[in-house]
């Protein structure tokens, strides 16, 4: 085989003796610039694309923690939190408060490690925690929390 040169990721090996014109050889040349053009609009339209998944993937992260929210005012040893969508969380007297959702009107918490329910106008122990739940709607909680 008659002795070649990589140029640019192309190999280009020399023509003589196999009867092909100076014309085949730059037609050649050609298609394979072609080639290795088409292979990097691809690559760029790989990563567009991928930038578009991530920025979606951003919005509908920040869109969830938009409908999750939290307040908390504290006196002393008690404090009164609101917790609205589920997924809200909020630290209160050293401890987190979650607030996993509402079934059959019961709010699902979980504070620290302990899980608890509540229904409107119940008094509740989590934890170190005594919960008193003074509201309960089908997507917020508003509790009293205070040391045990």
């Amino acid at each position: 085989m008659a002795a070649g040169l990589l140029a640019g990721g192309l190999a280009v090996v020399g023509l003589s003796g196999c009867g092909g014109t100076a014309e085949d050889a730059s037609s050649a040349v050609e298609s394979a610039a072609t080639a290795a053009e088409s292979a990097g609009e691809a690559a760029q339209s790989a990563a567009e694309s991928a930038r578009s998944a991530a920025e979606s993937a951003g919005s509908a992260a920040a869109s969830a923690a938009e409908d999750a929210a939290s307040s908390v005012d504290c006196s002393g040893t008690s404090c009164s939190v609101t917790l609205t969508g589920e997924g809200a969380q909020v630290d209160v007297l050293g401890n987190r408060i979650a607030f996993n959702g509402v079934q059959d009107g019961q709010a699902s918490l979980t504070v620290g490690g302990t899980e608890a329910t509540c229904t409107q106008g119940q008094s509740v122990a989590a934890g170190p925690l005594n919960l008193e739940c003074s509201t309960v709607t089908a997507d917020e909680v508003t509790l009293t929390a205070s040391l045990g």
